[in-house]
């Protein structure tokens, strides 16, 4: 019995698995944090994550607001969502 549910819940796993949209990692990207920001104008937690999400590098660190033209913006704050 104990098989049976065993290979019942691998069934399962590679049913949901194959489900999945494309663009999602095959493999485990390391928890780092180390911001990247992406051509479509996102943040990334990291640079794996935003190549399992298949967008392309830009620069790295936080995406700027749009019309900004200081990367390094000291005088004013601005909040950033991070992809994960």
């Amino acid at each position: 019995m104990r098989v049976l549910l065993f290979i019942t819940s691998i069934l399962v796993i590679i049913a949901w698995v194959n489900t999945l949209p494309l663009g999602l990692c095959t493999h485990i990207c390391p928890p780092k944090f180390k911001p990247v920001c992406s051509k479509d104008g996102s943040t990334y937690r990291n640079i794996c994550i935003m190549k399992c999400r298949g967008r392309a590098f830009k620069y790295p660190g936080y995406c700027r607001p749009p019309g900004s033209s200081d990367h390094n913006q000291s005088s004013t704050t601005t909040t950033t969502t991070v992809k994960q």
